[in-house]
C-alpha cells in the first residue's frame, strides 16, 4: 500500500517536473537566437541581460537584451514564495534543468 501511495506522489511530482520544463523550454525558445557560427539554437544567459549560448558548439556571444528573468518571475508561481532573490534561484535552477533535459 506504501508503495503505492509513494509511486503516486512520485507520478505527480514527474508531472510538475515535466510541466515546469516545457513552460520554461517556450521560454527559453521565444527568447533564443541562431548561432551564428553553426546556426544551431543559442539559449539565453540566466544571469545576463543579453548573453547567449550556443546550445551545439558552446559558443558565447552577446547581441541583443534578453527577458528571460523577467518572463519566468512573472510565469511561474512557486509556492508564492514574497522573497524575489529565492524565487529567482529557483526559477535558475528550473531553467538549467530545462536546457539538460532538451539538450538529452
Amino acid at each position: 500500500m506504501f508503495k503505492t501511495i509513494s509511486n503516486f506522489f512520485k507520478s505527480i511530482n514527474e508531472d510538475k517536473i515535466n510541466d515546469e520544463n516545457q513552460k520554461m523550454l517556450q521560454i527559453l525558445d521565444s527568447e533564443s537566437l541562431t548561432c551564428t557560427s553553426c546556426n544551431n539554437i543559442a539559449y539565453p544567459v540566466w544571469s545576463s541581460k543579453n548573453k547567449y549560448r550556443c546550445t551545439e558548439c558552446d559558443r558565447r556571444f552577446s547581441n541583443i537584451n534578453h527577458n528571460l528573468i523577467e518572463r519566468a518571475l512573472n510565469e511561474f508561481d512557486i509556492n508564492n514564495m514574497n522573497y524575489s532573490k529565492e524565487k529567482e534561484k529557483k526559477l535558475k535552477l528550473i531553467c538549467e534543468r530545462s536546457i539538460k533535459s532538451e539538450l538529452i
